[in-house]
């Protein structure tokens, strides 16, 4: 039979690499449909109702069943208030548009830690100021990498200490290596990737490892290391090496959002 030169080689390819899966894999549409519309007040309240709707369903009643079930989204901002609401029985998903990694802790956590290191440091007196200091103290991974920050937080708000010295921040390991100045962007990168590593540690305890949202932290985590790191053989390599440290902090949010 003739054959149209544009699918020449398509035809040769399924011919050498066939496709793994079976035949019924594609005959969705074929199937008897079973169609429900339920009404609801708002879109959130659509993503609430996904976890009910789920265990109600006799065809969703087994985890093996999970992986050829799809949630259409009408709107991309619902993605986070879907997966709040997925049920724990669900241990795996696959996100097809993406997750955002502006919506995630290690982005606002690099954004704080440059934001410590750049305005929120005067090189002239040696001191921070305290809003870019309570930020870091606040967030969730300073609280968990650090015993000592709820306290110190507590301390420089009772003493009204709003330009504190990075000696009387550095109360432990980590907050020591959080409020050491740095001067360049080659030691900027160089903290970030530094710091990105303790924040690693906390992603390796067994009991998280099945959480839904542990699994796309920990995704956005490694690809936010990845950056920075990319960025600091770029300056090392002198390719970056005419870079200011304004510039980088804008070209760093671009790459991350």
């Amino acid at each position: 039979p003739y054959t149209h030169e544009a699918g020449e080689f398509i035809l040769r390819n399924l011919k050498l690499f066939p496709n793994q899966l079976p035949e019924t894999s594609f005959d969705v549409l074929r199937k008897p449909k079973n169609v429900r519309f339920i009404s609801a007040s708002t879109e959130n309240a659509q993503a609430r109702y996904l976890p009910q709707w789920i265990r109600g369903n006799e065809e969703l009643r087994t985890p093996s069943s999970f992986k050829d079930t799809a949630v259409v989204l009408c709107n991309e901002s619902l993605l986070l208030p879907v997966l709040h609401s997925i049920p724990a029985e669900v241990k795996n998903v696959n996100i097809t548009m993406g997750f955002p990694l502006a919506q995630t802790p290690v982005y606002s956590f690099i954004n704080a830690l440059v934001e410590l290191q750049t305005t929120g440091y005067h090189a002239g007196t040696g001191r921070y100021t305290y809003e870019t200091v309570l930020t870091l103290l606040k967030h969730p991974y300073t609280r968990q990498l650090s015993s000592h920050a709820e306290v110190l937080e507590r301390r420089l708000t009772q003493d009204n200490r709003f330009y504190p010295l990075p000696s009387e921040l550095k109360q432990d390991a980590f907050l020591e290596q959080v409020f050491t100045p740095q001067n360049g962007i080659a030691a900027l990168c160089s903290y970030l990737t530094e710091l990105l590593r303790e924040v690693a540690v906390l992603y390796r305890q067994e009991k998280d490892v099945e959480d839904i949202f542990n699994q796309l932290y920990r995704e956005s985590l490694f690809k936010s290391y990845t950056l920075v790191n990319r960025l600091l053989s770029l300056i090392e390599t002198g390719e970056l090496s005419g870079v200011r440290t304004d510039t980088l902090k804008r070209l760093l949010n671009r790459l991350l959002t």
